[in-house]
């Protein structure tokens, strides 16, 4: 006799389907016993597991549905035709999302970024050639430079400083959303329970019987899962996460116009949507649905007002701190940044705000 897991099978009905088919790990009688505490373990998570954290349907929810509920049911051998199905069309759909997001970014490094910075430092050059007396910019000489070349100096995305910071730092704070997720996601996996021993491992996603809507609600998992977890899914969004916002605030710097600057923007705005693009068009409406209703239940925190209280202001003081060392990078990267050696910022803002300033409309 075998037991199928659907969705809406209650941890209390596995257990009872599992010991009816003598499948229960603790079914002998010296074993009992244990088998009550397991059982008593399970029942005490699930009556502490009310503090949702809804995991994003996209490709890499798709995965995170698969490590937690479809490859458990798989070692365990009790998984039908669509579990396995599932299992290997969500492996080459993020495979697929993985692929097309390292093309765009090899391309844009390649045939656009690379050439944005050699132009940009280009007309630098030219610059400091033609507008120059000895160290000193000159404004005689900028005005007899032709308007190609004062348009081209001026247009610099590092030309406006205070434009190209709010930019990068709206650039920056994107990541840093999704960098904030990852960790939240990441300790919250840490911090929850583990599956009590004996315990079949499709029980670490539970559904709550008495409700209409199906909820995968993630209430344990095993050590193995959690490694898996970080392994294949928070630890590469971590690194592609930086990675994106390095070479993202790397290509918005070298923008040759503000008009190029607001288009990279929007530009790498697409690149990291395309998970999602691919999730919403590739993945089975049901199994989006699926990934919809899945959650990590994390355990009840204290309700006393003076912890709380103590929370809420940890909390303040890590935002605070986000905050600062995001307008640091953004400083930093402006600062720093690579793509025109030994830019003097101040020289290029003696002539230009004069040469912005002369060319609004008459009123």
């Amino acid at each position: 006799m075998t037991t199928m897991l659907t969705p809406q099978n209650s941890a209390r009905e596995i257990n009872q389907e599992l010991g009816a088919a003598g499948g229960y790990p603790y079914a002998s009688c010296n074993e009992e016993e244990l088998a009550e505490r397991s059982k008593a373990q399970y029942d005490d998570i699930l009556g502490k597991a009310n503090r949702i954290v809804d995991i994003e349907a996209d490709c890499w929810g798709a995965l995170f549905f698969v490590v937690v509920r479809d490859i458990p049911a798989l070692l365990v051998g009790f998984i039908d035709c669509v579990g396995r199905v599932r299992i290997a069309y969500s492996i080459v759909v993020f495979i697929i999302n993985l692929f097309i997001q390292a093309t765009m970014l090899f391309f844009i490094f390649k045939l656009l970024m690379m050439p944005s910075m050699f132009s940009a430092e280009k007309i630098y050059k030219d610059f400091t050639e033609k507008a120059f007396e000895g160290d000193v910019v000159s404004d005689e000489l900028f005005e007899d430079m032709s308007k190609h070349h004062q348009e081209h100096i001026c247009g610099l995305a590092l030309s406006q400083e205070l434009f190209v910071r709010v930019i990068v730092f709206l650039w920056i704070s994107t990541n840093v959303a999704e960098l904030k997720d990852i960790y939240k996601k990441m300790s919250e996996t840490v911090a929850i329970p583990a599956l009590p021993e004996g315990l079949d491992r499709r029980l670490m996603v539970h559904d709550n019987p008495a409700t209409r809507e199906v909820e995968l609600l993630v209430v344990c998992m095993t050590l193995r899962v959690k490694i898996l977890l970080f392994l294949v899914i928070f630890i590469p969004k971590i690194l592609i996460a930086i990675f994106l916002s390095v070479a993202g605030c790397l290509w918005l710097m070298a923008a040759e116009s503000i008009s190029d600057l607001i288009l990279n923007s929007l530009a790498l705005e697409f690149v990291i949507k395309v998970d999602e693009l691919i999730c919403s068009v590739y993945l089975p409406p049901f199994f989006i649905k699926d990934i919809t209703n899945l959650a990590l239940a994390c355990q009840e925190e204290d309700k006393e007002i003076e912890i709380q209280k103590e929370r809420q202001m940890k909390s303040f003081i890590s935002s605070s701190l986000v905050l600062v060392i995001t307008a640091l990078s953004v400083e930093t990267a402006i600062r720093f940044q690579p793509i025109i050696h030994n830019y003097h910022g101040e020289d290029v803002n003696a002539v230009c705000t004069p040469y912005w300033d002369n060319r609004v409309p008459a009123f």
